[in-house]
């Protein structure tokens, strides 16, 4: 992981960080499981649902909830 703080001005700050690619995958896949427990997936019994699906149908959910749990790491 990269992080850099870049100052803008006086009171203002910006922070980068890069996460590898690799890592991110991997939380996304973990959290694409936890949900394909739970979710309701039209044309599937609840919690059987292919991960293919999960993962495209709750993709966006996943990734903040990846950048959730690194964040609190």
């Amino acid at each position: 992981m990269k992080a850099e703080l870049i100052d803008i001005s006086a009171c203002k700050k910006n922070l980068d960080i890069e996460i590898p690619e690799d890592i991110v995958d991997q939380e996304i896949t973990h959290i694409a499981q936890e949900l394909a427990r739970r979710a309701r997936v039209p044309g599937f019994r609840p919690g059987k649902a292919p991960m293919a699906v999960v993962k495209t149908r709750y993709r966006d959910d996943a990734a903040l909830d990846a950048e959730i749990r690194r964040e609190r790491d």
